[in-house]
């Protein structure tokens, strides 16, 4: 009996190196020169074990990690085995057949892209339970500084816990008319993970209602010691259930006629909790529903090509037209180039 805990704990040891070393590699490819302390800090170790991974990492001729000398120096992954892959190790994939097994079971309508995605990361057999001990893919890479952005989510994790306000006096916004924005105060409730990135979910004085924010895009801000109560209960369900993607804001309802193939696609999806949908004849759908976020309503219809036409609002059917116009507009710019 002791001797099998002893081995199992043998094994989750060589399962969180390797996770470790993975997670290493993965921070050294978007970073130049890292320090040792850098390093311990991110993987929550000691500066020991960090010089003990890079000699495991120079020694399985995979990656070579260089060592810099000097008051600014420290760790860099060698260009020449610079890869644009992700690591995935047993654990990481043996979870990810665990939520395929759920959503097979409690979302059967989103099983079907789920397991596509699934397929393609893990190049495994589910009937079997088979699966390799480490995946390699292809992926793309944020620019961003993962290092900064945590140490704003423990910032805001504090913030949090604490019930604490938090001003934000720099933020930098997508939209052109929002990008000169007045200091906002907000009551922080959660920091969630959408398409790989970090939001903070909190309630905004200034517009009475729940905002997101990119940690990415927070360039100044700073938590108060001024508290503050709950205003708004909610689940992640009701948080995005009038929305398209992240982005909310003011609402409308919907008029369209979608043609084929879309018809097809919109049919088989829930948009949106009211939406009622009309077959007129084979070919066409009539749709309606209320949504929120204008700039991604805008581009969701953009993503139907010719194949919709907006009955009302008047106000996002006139929006959409402008920015086909200014499409058309930069293409006949460009295409005598």
């Amino acid at each position: 009996m002791l001797w099998g805990f002893f081995a199992f704990f043998l094994e989750v040891r060589k399962i969180s190196k390797n996770y470790k070393i993975g997670k290493m590699i993965e921070y050294l490819k978007v970073h130049d020169i890292v320090s040792r302390e850098e390093l311990a800090l991110y993987l929550c170790s000691n500066k020991k074990t960090i010089s003990g991974y890079v000699g495991d990492i120079n020694s399985s001729g995979m990656y070579f990690i260089d060592s810099i000398s000097g008051p600014n120096g420290g760790y860099r992954l060698n260009k020449k085995n610079l890869g644009k892959e992700l690591y995935f190790d047993a654990s990481e994939i043996n979870s990810l057949m665990i939520a395929n097994k759920i959503i097979r079971e409690e979302c059967s309508e989103i099983y079907p892209e789920f397991d596509s995605l699934c397929a393609k990361i893990g190049k495994f057999n589910y009937l079997n339970d088979s699966l390799e001990e480490s995946i390699i893919i292809k992926s793309f890479k944020s620019i961003s500084d993962d290092y900064e952005t945590r140490k704003k989510q423990e910032k805001i994790d504090t913030a949090i816990i604490n019930q604490c306000k938090i001003y934000i006096y720099e933020y930098k916004r997508i939209n052109k008319r929002e990008r000169e924005s007045e200091k906002r105060v907000i009551h922080p409730y959660a920091v969630i993970n959408y398409r790989s990135s970090l939001y903070l979910v909190g309630f905004c004085e200034l517009r009475k209602d729940l905002r997101f924010f990119k940690l990415d895009r927070l360039k100044k801000f700073k938590v108060s010691e001024e508290k503050f109560v709950k205003d708004i209960d909610y689940t992640n369900e009701d948080l995005l259930k009038s929305c398209i993607g992240i982005h909310r804001g003011k609402s409308f309802e919907l008029k369209l006629i979608v043609r084929f193939p879309f018809d097809e696609i919109i049919s088989e999806k829930i948009w949106t909790d009211d939406q009622v949908i009309n077959r007129l004849d084979d070919d066409s759908i009539e749709f309606i529903g209320t949504m929120e976020g204008e700039e991604e309503i805008i581009t969701w219809l953009l993503s139907m090509k010719d194949k919709v036409d907006i009955i009302s609002p008047k106000y996002i059917k006139d929006e959409y037209g402008k920015v086909l116009g200014n499409i058309l507009e930069n293409y006949n710019k460009t295409r005598n180039r």
